[in-house]
Formats: C-alpha cells, structure tokens, sequence
C-alpha cells in the first residue's frame, strides 16, 4: 500500500512539473518575439527622432522695462475693534464707553502703477542640431 501512494506521488509530481516547465515555455516564446520587437522599434524610432547633436542654453535673468498701466487692488473686508467713548445725556447721566466690532467690506480699486524694471527668470532648454 505504501508503494502504491509513493508510485502516484512520484507520477504526480512529476506531471505538474512537466505542466509547470511546458507552460512557462509555451509562454516565454510567446512573449519573447513581441517584447524584442517593441524594444527593437522603440530603438529605431528614438534613432531617428533623437539622433544629432543636443546643445544646452542655460536660463538667465532679464531686467524688463513694463510701461506704466492701470493695476486693480482687492482689497479684503476685516473686522475692526472701535472703542466709543462715554458721554453725559441731557438729563446729567453719564453712560459708559464701550468697544464695538466693526465690520468693513471688500472693496476693489483702480490704481496707477507707473512704468518700472522687472526681473523676469527665462527657462533653460535643449536645442536639438
């Protein structure tokens, strides 16, 4: 009985291995040629695109002449503290001071921004010859 179980064993070890191996081959040839030529036409096509010569021009600052024009201003609401001062009414009574907040809406404006130098930062790139 217990060389019978080894025997089954053995046979079926040897078929998953046998499946195993066929499997892995049947998929390593099927993918080998499609990989092979997409690397191989990836190559030829950066050949041709990306052959030559590069050159590289650095970024630089440039000091900018801007003419004077028109510049609208947001400027945001905000809450105020305002401290009212006491007083005496008519009658001789005299009421306390007292602080408030005050709330002070958005508003936006137009202002005059004279001519003056800008810097302005231009980008380093590649050139292809």
């Amino acid at each position: 009985m217990n060389a019978k179980r080894s025997l089954s064993l053995a046979a079926a070890a040897a078929l998953l291995a046998g499946g195993a191996a066929i499997t892995t081959a049947g998929a390593a040839s099927a993918t080998t040629p499609a990989q092979t030529k997409s690397a191989a036409s990836y190559n030829a096509q950066y050949e041709t695109h990306h052959s030559g010569s590069y050159e590289w021009h650095a970024g630089y600052w440039e000091n900018k002449w801007v003419p004077g024009h028109w510049e609208k201003v947001h400027h945001a609401g905000y809450w105020e503290n305002q401290w009212h001062p006491g007083w005496a009414d008519t009658k001789g009574h005299h009421h306390h001071g007292y602080w408030h907040k005050t709330w002070h809406k958005a508003y936006d404006t137009n202002r005059w921004e004279p001519g003056h130098w800008m810097k302005t930062w231009h980008k380093g790139y590649w050139e292809h010859r």
